[in-house]
């Protein structure tokens, strides 16, 4: 997870080396500087943009930033006039001639390597993601609104996650216990932190993910 302030960006490298960006905040400083430090110098554009809610939060900062990093696809979730930063970038895209595709429930990006990332529900909010690789899953809940909660609540049919992203921020009516509980998660963090190698950008205790880039503030499900 980029640091960007308030809001959601985050930022996989996939197995195949392809860049993938999910929202990307409010910060036009913020998410410029975060992509510009991690997006290689031979290459300096995104394989696919995921737009996973439309509040200005997720994507405010977008049209300004993907004029310095161009991008090749988008997926889009949640309606594209939902606020204004979002039909401003609806209207950035299609001045461009990006392909959108609309996110539906059970769509799936492969990302290469069996890295996949999935739409578990679409909402009007947005969408719900299972990022997955190998034995790790990172459940995203961007999108996730209350009904989509009951019906993935009463849905036994997805086996544990290994960290679970906080909806809003952890706001509580969407983050309740019976939520993380359903999940039985090994960790839970309110931000997937990308740590590089001498970034050094997060000073709380830290597990790497075997074999990704990614790490998470260990958190148990009896933490605070």
């Amino acid at each position: 997870m980029l640091n960007i302030g308030n809001g959601d960006a985050l930022l996989v490298q996939t197995p195949t080396g392809r860049y993938l960006l999910i929202d990307g905040g409010a910060s036009v400083n913020r998410l410029s500087d975060g992509l510009g430090r991690r997006l290689p110098l031979a290459s300096r554009r995104l394989d696919y943009l995921v737009v996973a809610a439309t509040g200005d939060e997720q994507v405010a900062a977008l049209p300004r930033v993907l004029e310095r990093f161009p991008l090749d696809n988008v997926l889009w979730a949640g309606p594209p006039a939902g606020t204004y930063e979002a039909l401003k970038l609806s209207e950035f895209l299609a001045e461009r001639r990006i392909p959108v595709v609309q996110a539906q429930a059970g769509q799936v990006l492969d990302l290469g390597a069996g890295a996949r990332l999935e739409v578990l529900a679409a909402t009007r909010r947005g969408a719900v993601l299972l990022l997955e690789w190998g034995n790790f899953r990172a459940l995203l809940p961007i999108g996730l609104d209350f009904e989509s909660m009951e019906a993935l609540l009463e849905d036994r049919g997805q086996p544990p996650v290994t960290a679970l992203l906080l909806t809003d921020g952890g706001y509580a009516p969407l983050n309740p216990p019976q939520w993380s509980a359903r999940w039985r998660r090994k960790w839970s963090c309110s931000a997937l932190m990308q740590v590089m190698r001498k970034d050094g950008l997060t000073q709380k205790p830290c597990r790497r993910w075997k074999g990704t880039r990614c790490c998470a503030p260990i958190r148990t499900a009896g933490s605070s």
